[in-house]
């Protein structure tokens, strides 16, 4: 329903424009408030201005004329649409109406057609203001939320790296957006052993974010102080993954377990990018797959495991494929050998030295271009006794 507020000293107004709109008004399309002036007005307005969207008004009026209403409607802000009353002579009124805010004009005589698309215009460039600021304001509300998401999702992660004297580890993740699918996560086991683990969920934003927060606390609320291998861990993980999964989302891990005495590490890579092995006499190389499937396609999956000796000094350098595809202006990728090369610079150097190189050598090779997935490090040295 359109609701007008006609304001006009004319007694004869009131009836001639119902007569004319008897059927909207019939059929409850129009709604019709009538004042003599602009005092009248302001106070139909002031006391419920939302019940009005168009105030129809003449320019000239005792008490208060029409563009002193105009001004007073500016500036107490209120949401609806001005069209104004005049004689065709009365130009300079006009103008000095649409300036104050009119939305539009109609003329004396009144011709009744002019006015009905007058104020179906009116109405339509009302509803799509009122559109545009809720649309605003949804999307402020939004990224409020986004950014409290962001913090909780940090704070999810882990930001303390003390996992003892025999173990050095850093970690860190990049949404791509305000929140994003991957995680890292390490914790200890029992058998002095520690678990470290990088994973990247399928998708982006807001599902890929909750299902990767749930999916961290599923993976250590399973794997915590127990002693099993990574293959049965990962097991009883993807069948739990598999029966929450309604969204058929999947996961991309790799999950390690050090033992802290001996640097034996053992591990299973489901689908996800192959870490990076720093030996302490300066070789580099990729870690070998396990061949195994990402968690959430198959409650029915097995898994395996390798497993290699870490001398002291040695250290893994694990990553999302965020690092590796992510494209500069050409559209090329950083890629392997590139990240290779990055990591020779740096092997020998403490871990959080070694992920900020890499991190600001991508930034530098993207050089601005926005990047569409999240970047995720991880890095893990044995020190030895």
């Amino acid at each position: 329903m359109v609701r007008i507020l006609v304001v006009d000293d004319e007694l004869d107004v009131e009836a001639l424009i119902m007569q004319k709109f008897r059927n909207k008004v019939r059929r409850k399309e129009w709604e019709f408030t009538f004042s003599r002036n602009g005092e009248e007005a302001l106070e139909v307005l002031r006391k419920d201005h939302s019940v009005i969207d168009i105030v129809l008004s003449d320019i000239n009026m005792p008490k208060m004329d029409g563009l002193a209403l105009l001004q007073k409607i500016g500036e107490e802000g209120f949401d609806l649409r001005t069209i104004v009353v005049s004689a065709y002579s009365d130009i300079e009124n006009i103008r000095t109406a649409m300036n104050n805010g009119a939305f539009d004009f109609i003329t004396k005589p009144i011709n009744f057609q002019d006015m009905e698309h007058t104020i179906q215009r009116s109405f339509a460039s009302l509803n799509e203001m009122r559109d545009a600021l809720r649309s605003r304001d949804d999307l402020l509300v939004l990224k409020k939320e986004l950014n409290l998401a962001h913090k909780i999702q940090q704070s999810i992660l882990p930001r303390e790296f003390d996992v003892g004297e025999r173990i050095d580890i850093h970690a860190f993740m990049t949404p791509a957006k305000e929140i994003g699918g991957d995680f890292y996560d390490f914790f200890n086991l029992s058998g002095d052993k520690i678990a470290a683990l990088v994973a990247d969920v399928s998708g982006k934003g807001v599902p890929a974010a909750l299902f990767a927060m749930a999916n961290q606390a599923l993976i250590r609320g399973i794997a915590s102080g127990l002693n099993e291998s990574t293959a049965e861990l990962l097991k009883k993980i993807n069948i739990t993954c598999c029966k929450n999964n309604e969204n058929c989302m999947f996961i991309t891990l790799f999950l390690a377990i050090i033992d802290k005495k001996t640097g034996e590490l053992t591990y299973t890579n489901a689908g996800h990018t192959p870490p990076v092995l720093l030996t302490k006499g300066g070789s580099l190389d990729f870690l070998p797959l396990t061949d195994d499937v990402p968690l959430g396609i198959s409650e029915l999956e097995d898994f395996s495991e390798k497993t290699i000796q870490l001398q002291p000094g040695d250290a893994i350098f694990v990553y999302t494929d965020g690092v590796t595809e992510a494209m500069n202006r050409d559209a090329e990728e950083v890629g392997t050998d590139r990240l290779l090369a990055e990591l020779g610079k740096k092997q020998d150097a403490c871990l959080i030295d070694i992920d900020e190189h890499v991190y600001n050598e991508v930034q530098k090779f993207a050089d601005g271009t926005r990047q569409f997935d999240d970047l995720t490090y991880l890095s893990l040295r044995y020190l030895g006794s």
